[in-house]
């Protein structure tokens, strides 16, 4: 029996270029919603009023601190993270008589490095005014588990009560 990789791809090319579409749109979809999501923003609005001590106590000590011209501080934490979507390999053959073409399909595997950083201003006496957020990996779904980490758990509406 002989053995014949065959490298035209007719529909399989179509079908690896949509795998590999997949990820890039759920990581474009996240990084788009990052700046105006309702989450993201109900955690930095838990922290308004609060003096930054307890901040400190619950996200630990900035990364970077800087005092404004108005006499206020502003705070910010950084936080990362790396998702490895897992490639693949498929393949199917077709035998024809004593022959077998062999059609194989590789998706190598995609990483993301997700960034976000979280900005809260104090005034001059150490009570938060506002807070802003930016990046591709901001807290963009349900609080759970890290972003759950974030709010302020003695705000009114912390634990999933609207306001």
């Amino acid at each position: 029996m002989n053995l014949h990789a065959d490298q035209h791809f007719h529909w399989g090319a179509l079908s690896m270029n949509i795998r590999a579409i997949g990820p890039a749109l759920f990581l474009l979809t996240l990084s788009s919603a990052c700046a105006s999501d309702s989450t993201e923003r109900r955690i930095l609005d838990s922290w308004k009023g609060v003096p930054v001590e307890q901040v400190f106590r619950q996200w630990g000590l900035p990364a970077a601190q800087a005092k404004l011209s108005d006499g206020s501080t502003m705070y910010e934490w950084r936080h990362g993270q790396n998702l490895v979507f897992p490639g693949s390999t498929t393949g199917t053959v077709n035998v024809i008589g004593s022959t077998a073409h062999i059609h194989m399909q590789t998706i190598p595997p995609t990483s993301f490095q997700g960034e976000c950083t979280r900005s809260l201003i104090a005034d001059p006496g150490g009570m938060i005014l506002e807070g802003r957020s930016f990046g591709n990996n901001c807290c963009v779904m349900a609080i759970a588990g890290y972003c759950a980490s974030l709010l302020n758990p003695d705000a009114k509406g912390a634990q999933g009560n609207n306001r």
